[in-house]
């Protein structure tokens, strides 16, 4: 079988093709060609680079994985066209998203595609520390890219109320600077515990289950299109979405007596859960379907 993969430069998507070719498919990288069976379109931001490809072959059917759709996007579409993209949700054979929750906030916006939906949960790019501690302070993993989420910034206003030390990307690298890696696994291991306060993400965020993998409590919105509860279910902590005194009372909790959660125990369900293997298995699962039901 021949794939096309129609891809960004994203770390959690370049491991596609060769571990697609390891199971014996032939994978091409932002090419197309007429022999291809199937246009993988990874991401929404390559929605015009799909769409010079289905011009030019159109018999190729085409499957979106379908990230970070929110409810807020067609409000701030950050340069996205969601009305095009839309329609090539229509236009794909398959549809596979990270979460339940993308998948429940897309059909909002593109009735009549749930039939399409496939939830494929992503992999992690793990790590160990020898050094894992409480260091007294909070990680919230969240860019500013999301501040159109209705509950963001809360967590800064509750730890400032609280006098209680934060951790994020705004606090001293800039909002949407990386760590050097180093660094940020340090920042990882030695925190409290891990918040995402979001109302609305799609994994939560792979941080978390940096951290949870080693030992690290998460605190996440009980929202149904936070994609968190797809890979945590009652593993969480949960607040009440959008009620900020009950978060507070959370974080409260959590900061005076942190859990002491079985690290290997959380180290088995995240390397187990979220591999690499597993994702793309379930990829080739659906491809083999795929293929089978269309010829």
């Amino acid at each position: 079988m021949k794939i096309a993969i129609i891809t960004p430069q994203s770390i959690n998507v370049e491991s596609w093709g060769p571990q697609l070719e390891k199971r014996g498919y032939e994978v091409l990288i932002n090419d197309v060609t007429e022999d291809c069976d199937f246009i993988l379109c990874a991401s929404h931001s390559q929605i015009l680079t799909l769409v010079h490809y289905h011009r030019k072959h159109p018999h190729i059917p085409i499957i979106n994985y379908n990230w970070d759709f929110y409810g807020w996007a067609f409000d701030n579409p950050r340069g996205y066209n969601w009305n095009l993209y839309g329609e090539y949700l229509e236009k794909s054979l398959e549809i596979w998203a990270p979460s339940d929750a993308v998948t429940k906030r897309t059909n909002e916006f593109y009735p009549g595609i749930e039939d399409k939906c496939v939830t494929i949960k992503t992999y992690g790019l793990f790590f160990d520390v020898e050094d894992i501690k409480n260091g007294g302070y909070i990680y919230n993993p969240i860019r500013d890219a999301y501040q159109s989420d209705p509950n963001y910034g809360m967590i800064d206003k509750v730890c400032a109320e609280l006098n209680i030390p934060l951790f994020d990307r705004k606090s001293s690298h800039g909002n949407n600077a990386f760590l050097p890696r180093e660094e940020y696994k340090n920042k990882i291991a030695h925190c409290s515990f891990m918040v995402c306060e979001l109302n609305e993400m799609s994994t939560g965020g792979l941080a978390l289950l940096e951290a949870y993998r080693l030992g690290k409590p998460v605190l996440i919105s009980d929202s149904s299109y936070e994609g968190a509860y797809d890979y945590f279910g009652d593993r969480a902590y949960y607040f009440k979405d959008g009620d900020y005194e009950d978060f507070k009372s959370k974080v409260i909790d959590l900061w005076a007596n942190p859990p002491k959660l079985d690290k290997e125990d959380c180290r088995k369900y995240v390397d187990d859960n979220f591999n690499i293997d597993v994702m793309i298995g379930a990829m080739a699962t659906r491809l083999e379907y795929l293929k089978g039901s269309n010829e």
